[in-house]
């Protein structure tokens, strides 16, 4: 999968900009600051309980809900769910696509419409806490330079029990926040999920030219990942929404296997981005894929066709080892960011 032009200047907007979007309620009252967008496709029920977590924020800050529907059809249920249950939010506006620009091009739609400086993306099954914006307001006024936020999400497999609200990570006690490097991808794997919940400053994601259309499904991690080698993305050590575990598109078996190549070219790019080739060998890729196909179908590792090379046991454990030693370095990377906040609250008080 040749996934450079993730890290390549293109504008992925242009190539749906011959599709129209119509405006069919708009309920938003006063200028937003934020937008919380939330593309969907045909799933109402779970909709209407993603739109009353975005519309009962307990921030003073002004914001809009934008919802951009990538079903055509007019009076969908979807449609009839909206302007029959949300008409007097003060705070809603809806849009129809007049046609289907898939996932990625949608999702670069809810940008060309947000009316905000900066743009929550909110997947249409996902739920935020009432106090989302409140907490993240707060970083998101006091960290130079930050250009993408992300809140961390737990993950909840919605099978009919309600959500219990956990505590955050242990990162969280060495510092309130960190930064995302790309390097992180390389040895941690994709710890940061799925971009549901998500700031992003829009004039960035404009400027950077959206989400790749062509590297479906995996076009947000090289979004991120593009933007962690610009050093933008601040990950925030505190679970402020739900991300909703059910029977979707991504845990399709060759959607995974889908997500396998991509990690592998991922991870392919960076070492070579990174010169470090020198330091994790030739066979490094190898054993992440082989290690990562351990949380996949055996139908979905089956899928996946490429070659690798069997790995020994000392290759095993010096990876391992390289993997702890970059653990330990980004757990000291946090903390020298928790002193160097401390002493900024000191000074300031």
């Amino acid at each position: 999968m040749d996934v450079s032009g993730a890290f390549e200047q293109q504008d992925n907007f242009l190539k749906t900009n011959s599709v129209d979007s119509i405006l069919i309620m708009d309920g938003v009252k006063k200028q937003p600051w934020i937008t919380i967008a939330i593309p969907t496709y045909k799933r109402s029920e779970v909709l209407k309980e993603t739109l009353r977590s975005a519309l009962n924020q307990r921030s003073s800050v002004e914001y809009e809900v934008l919802v951009v529907d990538n079903n055509s059809e007019r009076f969908c249920e979807t449609e009839r769910m909206i302007t029959t249950d949300f008409v007097n939010t003060g705070k809603l506006r809806y849009y129809k696509n007049v046609q289907n620009i898939g996932l990625f091009g949608n999702w670069n739609r809810c940008f060309q419409l947000a009316c905000g400086k900066w743009v929550v993306l909110l997947h249409d099954d996902d739920l935020i806490f009432d106090d989302f914006l409140l907490k993240t307001v707060y970083y998101l006024n006091r960290i130079p330079d930050c250009t993408i936020l992300k809140p961390q999400m737990d993950n909840w497999l919605d099978d009919g029990n309600s959500y219990h609200r956990s505590t955050s990570s242990v990162s969280r006690f060495l510092s309130k926040y960190s930064f995302y490097c790309a390097l992180d991808y390389v040895f941690l794997g994709n710890f940061v999920g799925s971009p549901t919940g998500c700031f992003f400053l829009k004039d960035y994601i404009l400027q950077k030219g959206g989400f790749s259309l062509s590297i479906y499904p995996s076009a947000d991690t090289g979004f991120l990942l593009s933007a962690a080698i610009d050093k933008k993305v601040v990950l925030l050590h505190e679970v402020l929404g739900v991300r909703r575990i059910g029977q979707n598109e991504s845990l399709k078996p060759e959607t995974e296997a889908r997500f396998l190549e991509a990690r592998y070219s991922f991870i392919l790019y960076l070492i070579r981005f990174y010169n470090i080739e020198w330091l994790i060998g030739k066979r490094y890729m190898a054993y992440c894929i082989q290690e990562y196909r351990k949380n996949l179908s055996v139908s979905s590792a089956d899928i996946m066709r490429k070659e690798l090379p069997r790995i020994n046991g000392m290759e095993q454990f010096y990876y391992r080892i390289l993997i702890i030693l970059y653990k330990l370095f980004r757990m000291l990377r946090t903390f020298l960011i928790f002193k160097k906040n401390l002493k900024s609250d000191f000074l300031s008080i």
